[in-house]
């Protein structure tokens, strides 16, 4: 049932019925049954047409999210005041599977070409936020990262053997920081560093964009510097919360 939810988009934000049937070759009936059950979840709300589009249910969900997630309680005053320091857009990133998302935005200059907010995707192997999230994983998850991913890698530049990709990865561990030109937004530097929910258990990344036109190497270096700090802050607020707060989601692979 859950893979007819993953069908609306932006490019297809409405379906009817005869087109999930379609597309997802089930039976009429069976595809009637889960859109009742959608819409009496609040997941799909009927639209003009005859068709359906996604429900209230996810405005209930994304509030609460916000509400009770301890990451976006302590890390927007940081983004903000990183903000006013060095100007361009703050990135709160998290990850699950192999997509990363933005969870808040601070500092939207619509000038490089920033289009990042809340909900926004992108692979895994791709920009500084995807490499530092990557470079705190467990070994044994990107070993099997590497297994069924080996061509994306390859064409990431990140290693085109197990070995090559694992040794990239300990360099930006020990570097603290990933740094990208032009890779999710073309026109747009990034530098991002690791948020840790407790010792060694990566949660998310700080993601610190600025235009890139005319931008020197020593200004990268400044931004990376900026990044690190303001991402050790973010952690040490969080981890404040400790144990005693349940609310801390943890990314799956």
């Amino acid at each position: 049932m859950l893979q007819l939810l993953d069908l609306f988009t932006l490019e297809t934000p409405v379906w009817t019925a005869e087109a999930l049937v379609r597309k997802l070759g089930m039976g009429q009936a069976t595809i009637y049954r889960y859109i009742g059950d959608l819409q009496d979840a609040g997941f799909l709300a009927a639209a003009a047409g005859g068709g359906y589009v996604l429900g209230p249910r996810f405005i209930v969900f994304d509030r609460e999210i916000r509400l009770a997630d301890p990451l976006l309680q302590v890390a927007p005053q940081i983004m903000r005041d990183v903000g006013q320091r060095v100007g361009g857009t703050q990135l709160l990133c998290s990850f699950y599977g192999t997509t990363v998302v933005t969870i808040h935005q601070e500092g939207q200059q619509p000038s490089h070409g920033v289009s990042l907010e809340r909900g926004r995707q992108w692979p895994l192997f791709r920009g500084s936020p995807s490499r530092i999230l990557l470079a705190h994983m467990p070994v044994s998850s990107l070993r099997a990262l590497f297994i069924e991913h080996a061509d994306e890698i390859r064409a990431a530049g990140l290693g085109d053997s197990w070995p090559s990709f694992h040794d990239h990865l300990k360099a930006l561990r020990r570097a603290g920081y990933s740094i990208a030109k032009d890779e999710i937004n073309v026109g747009s530097a990034g530098a991002s560093s690791p948020i840790f929910r407790e010792p060694g258990v990566i949660t998310g990344c700080l993601c610190l964009f600025v235009p890139s036109k005319d931008l020197r190497p020593e200004e990268l270096d400044t931004l990376a510097e900026t990044a690190v700090e303001a991402g050790k802050r973010i952690t040490e607020r969080l981890q404040q919360f400790g144990a005693r707060n349940q609310a801390f989601p943890s990314a799956r692979l």
